[in-house]
């Protein structure tokens, strides 16, 4: 039975209302976050969304890690340089197709794991990871650090998907497979001004044809 919004915590709600769904099917929606993240104007925050945004970061971090820490939320200027960083790592990857950040320490924890055939006997033994990974160190940075290692893990599958909008240069995750434009607006002004492009051409093209087909005009004789 699915929770109902009553039963959530406060960090789920904020997780459900930013698109944070568990499960790999909400994964497009987690590097929707990081590159609308990067493309957005801080300078522009009212005291509400320097809120909201705190309570994302920490919802994610959360979600990413079970970090139960219980510092202080980061602070605008901690935002403003995860904000820088993000945008660093995309901008690397759409121009030089390689991006790195760090140096990070994570703890990885596995397990032994015996599989067993049909018939019960054993088979084999791989190991699995427990409880995905932890980033340790930084405290200051630590929010940067644990939100940075998340959208690598991202990466992996939608890296292939960012791209960098021909008409206003904005970085965005492709909703289509071959989208090529952030958005309709962009889309529309750019086939606006290719079809204007076009038809001037074309009109300069038939200018020149008529002039070369036109017969020359001959002088008349003037009889004195």
């Amino acid at each position: 039975m699915a929770q109902t919004k009553e039963k959530l915590s406060p960090r789920e709600l904020v997780l459900e209302r930013i698109g944070f769904g568990g499960g790999d099917a909400f994964s497009w929606n987690k590097m929707q976050w990081y590159v609308a993240f990067a493309n957005r104007d801080l300078t522009r925050l009212t005291p509400g969304d320097l809120l909201n945004l705190q309570e994302e970061i920490r919802a994610i971090a959360w979600q990413a890690f079970r970090s139960n820490r219980t510092n202080e939320p980061p602070t605008l200027s901690q935002i403003v340089q995860l904000k820088e960083a993000v945008h660093r790592v995309l901008y690397d990857l759409l121009r030089t197709t390689e991006a790195t950040y760090g140096p990070v320490a994570v703890t990885l924890r596995v397990t032994n794991w015996e599989d067993f055939d049909d018939e019960g006997k054993w088979s084999t033994t791989t190991v699995r990871p427990i409880g995905g990974f932890e980033v340790t160190g930084r405290e200051s940075k630590l929010y940067q650090d644990e939100l940075m290692a998340h959208m690598f893990s991202l990466l992996w599958r939608w890296g292939l998907w960012l791209k960098q909008c021909p008409k206003c240069w904005t970085i965005f995750l492709q909703f289509r497979r071959h989208a090529k434009y952030c958005s309709r607006k962009c889309q529309s002004i750019a086939f606006m001004r290719n079809k204007r492009a076009s038809e001037r051409g074309e009109s300069k093209s038939l200018q020149i044809r008529k002039k070369a087909g036109a017969k020359p005009k001959l002088k008349e004789k003037s009889h004195g």
